[in-house]
């Protein structure tokens, strides 16, 4: 009986390890989805997200992508999630450090023992022990003494409950006492009065002033505010200018640029010669969904917002009012969403990899090479100028 007890805890022990074993074995990490090493930059996890995202992305697919598919793309944006951020990766990259204890002789099974108060499962230790060695009394002793602590600190925190309930409980009794008392009440009528005295003064000026006499009055209060109130509102509207600054982006790929010029034979000649032009017309180039000043959809109302922070005079061309640029924009730079920015003429990405740029500061590099300042630099060091003179001022 004995003999075939440990064989079955054995079995267990064995089957348990193979399944783990086997669920590392076919699930794959981050840098497996994104087919990147584990010491690779941040350029390259976005190169190998842009390459993939092509292939993998619902709008490339059709309408006939299989659940397998849309898995693969779920798995890519969870992998690209987490590693173009650097804080995320390395915990990620701590996760894959430690191991499981996978051994038969590590996974111990758990088992219902009685507490340290049973005396016929838990006995003192034998005299073959040494001396210093401590006896299960050491052990029964400092496990009552913890749960009596922790018992201690139990009553503790209700009693501070009860407290904090009676306190509160005897201030809405005191306040109501003191709102409906006389005195309070006397106090409330003699404003009341007073109210009622302002307010049939007041009225019986406006009826015994004449209209012209009403307007000149009323024009020479709001001269008075309107010059002491131009100073705040214009403060006012630049401190909202520049609190704007907090939406994520992304870097352009040049590698992703140029693995998409060979699938530009999709689009037709004369719309790829057009498109060829628009995105060289200007420094920064825009494809979106509406204008500027009217976007069409959220995501190319984002793409404005961002640029707009930056101060970036750029070139917009309405998609939904040509369906061949619409389509050809899309097989241009391959890439299946809409909007697109484009700078210098080369391919940077849409909404979310714009975002991603600004987020990381990256967009103000980007735009600094093309000859564009951006207005968060300067708005940058006026605060950090007006930090050291608050620093010397101390």
């Amino acid at each position: 009986m004995l003999q075939r007890s440990v064989k079955l805890k054995f079995s267990i022990k064995l089957r348990h390890v193979i399944t783990s074993n086997l669920v590392r074995h076919f699930t794959k990490s981050h840098y497996e989805v994104l087919g990147v090493k584990k010491d690779c930059t941040q350029k390259e996890i976005r190169d190998a997200y842009v390459k993939l995202c092509k292939e993998l992305h619902p709008d490339v697919k059709g309408a006939v992508s299989s659940s397998k598919g849309h898995h693969k793309f779920a798995e890519l944006n969870q992998a690209y999630t987490i590693l173009s951020k650097p804080l995320d990766r390395k915990h990620y990259d701590d996760s894959l450090r430690v191991q499981p204890q996978n051994h038969p002789f590590h996974n111990a099974v758990r088992r219902s023992y009685a507490g340290y108060e049973d005396p016929h499962l838990h006995r003192p230790g034998s005299e073959e022990y040494p001396e210093g060695f401590p006896r299960y009394q050491d052990f029964a002793d400092n496990f009552t003494k913890q749960r009596m602590h922790h018992k201690k600190s139990q009553v503790y925190v209700v009693a501070g409950c009860i407290v904090l309930i009676v306190a509160g409980a005897s201030l809405h009794y005191a306040a109501f006492k003191y709102g409906s008392s006389s005195d309070m009440k006397s106090r409330a009528k003699e404003q009341s009065k007073i109210n009622w005295a302002q307010y049939h003064e007041a009225k019986n000026d406006y009826s015994s002033n004449s209209y012209g006499d009403r307007k000149t009055t009323a024009a020479a209060h709001f001269s008075d505010t309107a010059s002491s109130t131009s100073k705040g509102a214009m403060a006012f509207s630049l401190a909202g200018r520049l609190g704007l600054a907090t939406t994520t982006a992304l870097l352009r790929s040049p590698a992703a640029a140029t693995a998409s010029s060979a699938l530009r034979l999709f689009c037709t000649p004369s719309v790829a010669d057009k498109i060829a032009k628009l995105v060289k017309e200007d420094k920064v180039v825009v494809f979106m969904k509406g204008v500027p000043e009217s976007p069409r959809c959220g995501f190319s109302n984002a793409v404005v917002q961002v640029l707009r922070m930056h101060g970036v005079d750029y070139s917009a061309h309405d998609v939904l009012e040509d369906e061949s640029l619409r389509q050809g924009v899309k097989d241009f730079s391959n890439w299946p969403t809409i909007p697109q920015v484009y700078i210098d003429g080369q391919f940077v990405g849409g909404c979310d990899i714009l975002l991603q740029m600004h987020q990381n500061g990256e967009l103000v590099d980007e735009l600094a090479k093309v000859g564009i300042k951006s207005l968060l630099v300067d708005a940058a060091s006026a605060s950090e100028e007006a930090a050291g003179e608050k620093q010397e001022k101390r």
